[in-house]
């Protein structure tokens, strides 16, 4: 699926990402990470650091940052995500 939808993005235009794979894995770790926070430090994964990441992740996929910022954030400004 996320292969998937990585092949879309590219395909569109959306993502400008080189390497699915490599991308993928950079991911991948980045959510493992945020995933496995809240039992070494709960306190500090709240929605503000969820955002950040999601943005982060975002940007490694090729997504600009102002873009990617909006969309992390859940605010349409088109009417779409």
């Amino acid at each position: 699926m996320i292969c998937a939808d990585g092949g879309a993005g590219q395909a569109a235009g959306r993502f400008t990402i080189p390497d699915a794979a490599i991308v993928l894995s950079a991911v991948a770790g980045g959510l493992l990470g945020l995933l496995l926070q809240p039992e070494h430090d709960p306190e500090r994964v709240n929605q503000a650091v969820v955002d950040q990441l999601t943005a982060g992740m975002l940007r490694i996929l090729g997504v600009p940052a102002a873009e990617a910022a909006r969309l992390a954030a859940g605010s349409p400004a088109d009417g779409r995500l």
